[in-house]
């Protein structure tokens, strides 16, 4: 059952020698070694991995959340894009209307989904007559925010130019 190892003469193994026991070699020079020097030391690296985890889980939740936001950024850029080109052909056909630009104006609120109309303006220049041509540019403000922290404000724009039938 005891485990035992060669009794060295040589100094250089003083550890192993401090852990021999203080009783005498026995047969053919073999001494008992104490039972942590056969076996290696055992470095559990259990809870390294949740040391980590838990490191790089707020970075990994900020980049997630940047995602999103930017995500809900670009929809929200396409969604007034999309107005400014509804409003820039309602404007096509709407040179006859008593009042054009109120028309366009409607056309572009009504086509916003995810946008509060009250969050926008709607800005009509140009001509109504045959051939003249008309830009209908949509503004909204953005604030891109991640955890609270204003990473971008401004104001997003979409811009659309038709030339009246």
């Amino acid at each position: 059952g005891l485990r035992v190892a060669p009794v060295s003469s040589s100094g250089g193994d003083r550890f192993l020698n401090r852990m021999r026991t203080p009783h005498a070699s026995n047969r053919a020079g073999f001494a008992p070694i104490h039972p942590f020097v056969h076996q290696p030391l055992r470095h559990t690296e259990s809870g390294q991995a949740a040391v980590e985890f838990a490191i790089c889980l707020p970075l990994l939740c900020m980049l997630l959340l940047a995602v999103i936001q930017y995500g809900q950024m670009v929809h929200r850029d396409m969604e007034l894009t999309s107005a400014a080109r509804d409003g820039a052909r309602r404007a096509a056909v709407a040179r006859t209307e008593q009042n054009p630009s109120a028309a366009v104006r409607e056309s572009v609120t009504s086509s916003l989904d995810a946008i509060d109309s009250g969050d926008i303006t709607t800005t009509v220049t140009g001509g109504w007559n045959r051939n003249d041509r008309v830009t209908v540019r949509v503004t909204a403000p953005h604030q891109l925010d991640i955890m609270g922290i204003e990473v971008w404000s401004g104001m997003l724009r979409a811009e659309s130019t038709v030339r009246i039938g």
